[in-house]
């Protein structure tokens, strides 16, 4: 049994609505995936920026700290001066040594807590990146089950030989 000519027109009118919203999700698809990178690239960015932030004020405090430790040592040499001790010995020595030792033991917990924020950044740009190819991943695999879903098997085969309804009837 033939199909009639307006039952093939209105046949070939679903199947072309069908193949536009394809179609039309596949550029949706396309739109969203280009908005998650933008937004992936601008949260990077931003994580960079913190990064630098950080940076800059662990050099601050670490120029300040020399200044303070400057300070120090010159008003120790004073008071050692005012004393009449000579500040290259003994007590004096000491002092200053100790003074030298906590501006290093500073430093270094500085240098320390300045790495671990960097790796922790960096972390997050890594971890964000990771978190982008699994959202387009999943994004794709949602759109290709929902597209083979809603593939009807009929209707692209209908007008070649038979139709369901003849092959039931034999």
């Amino acid at each position: 049994m033939a199909q009639a000519p307006a039952d093939q027109s209105q046949q070939n009118i679903l199947m072309s609505a069908q193949v536009f919203g394809y179609a039309a999700n596949i550029y949706a698809q396309a739109k969203q995936a280009q908005t998650l990178r933008i937004g992936t690239r601008l949260d990077k960015q931003a994580i960079g920026i913190q990064m630098q932030q950080e940076t800059l004020d662990a050099t601050l405090q670490s120029i300040n700290a020399t200044d303070q430790l400057r300070e120090v040592l010159s008003s120790q040499r004073a008071i050692m001066a005012a004393r009449g001790q000579m500040s290259g010995q003994g007590s004096a020595l000491a002092l200053a040594n100790k003074s030298v030792r906590a501006y290093s033991q500073e430093e270094s917990a500085r240098a320390l807590s300045t790495n671990y924020n960097t790796y922790q950044r960096k972390a997050q740009q890594t971890l964000l990146s990771a978190n982008q190819y699994g959202a387009m991943a999943n994004q794709y695999a949602q759109s290709a089950t929902k597209t083979f879903d809603n593939v009807s098997l009929n209707a692209l085969f209908s007008g070649r030989g038979r139709n369901e309804e003849e092959l039931v009837k034999k």
